[in-house]
């Protein structure tokens, strides 16, 4: 994947993440123990689910809660020399424990909010999140495709004041591309954000991916990474392949 997005130059030449400091917001991360990221310069971890500065596993929590953010953070800035290296290994970063793996609950949202306010007070320059919001479990306030205007979401008007205040938030469009509303999830539609699609590995839209304009007619995605036959590494250390904008994302956050 890091042909396919032209980084070994950079990194023949020397640049890697070293100088930035990155915010990652996902589920948990099992950084610690995960060879390609144990070594990560990790500045700071909150979960905000349990407002607590753990963003492993934890007793109670379900069994893949950490699942999803150890891959995205691997393939972000993972560095394990000949097997798996992300495009800003070296980089210092924040991670955000936000997300609740097996439901999907307004909270969340506003777990999303809360993080990205924290990190853009201390000082992150780049923020990476592979969630979206759409579709909330029963009894709890969805989202139309209307809402998808850039400023109605939560989670999208935080965006708005990071990216006003500096940051540059990098967010997954969302996976529903071949679905019965295929369209845009928040915070992606924001008109500040860096929005991602997934590529094929021809360099063709991938079917699953979420599609534009938003609701009030802008263009998205605004940008499109690869998305389709991944290298990850998932939290009992095997490395396989998956496909989402939840890796395009990481790949562009770290580029």
């Amino acid at each position: 994947q890091l042909d396919r997005i032209n980084v070994w130059p950079l990194h023949a030449m020397g640049f890697d993440g070293s100088g930035v400091l990155l915010g990652f917001l996902d589920d948990g991360m099992r950084w610690k123990s995960t060879s390609c990221i144990e070594h990560s310069n990790v500045l700071s971890e909150y979960d905000y689910i349990l407002h607590d500065s753990t963003v492993g596993l934890q007793p109670g929590d379900s069994a893949g809660q950490d699942a999803h953010g150890t891959t995205t953070l691997g393939c972000a800035m993972g560095y394990l020399p000949d097997t798996l290296i992300g495009p800003a290994f070296n980089a210092e970063v924040m991670l955000a424990e936000t997300e609740v793996a097996i439901t999907e609950r307004n909270i969340e949202e506003d777990n999303y909010a809360n993080a990205l306010e924290d990190m853009e007070a201390r000082g992150a320059e780049i923020t990476s999140s592979s969630l979206g919001y759409f579709a909330f479990d029963s009894g709890q306030h969805s989202y139309t495709y209307a809402d998808m205007n850039g400023h109605t979401a939560i989670c999208t008007q935080a965006v708005e004041r990071a990216t006003k205040l500096g940051v540059l938030v990098v967010s997954a469009m969302g996976n529903s591309g071949a679905t019965a509303n295929p369209y845009v999830e928040a915070p992606a539609d924001a008109d500040s954000i860096l929005a991602c699609g997934a590529l094929n590995q021809d360099g063709s839209i991938a079917n699953f991916s979420s599609l534009g304009p938003t609701s009030d007619g802008r263009i998205k995605p605004d940008i499109c990474a690869p998305g389709v036959g991944i290298w990850v590494q998932d939290t009992g250390g095997s490395f396989s392949t998956g496909n989402g904008t939840s890796y395009a994302t990481p790949l562009t956050s770290s580029s």
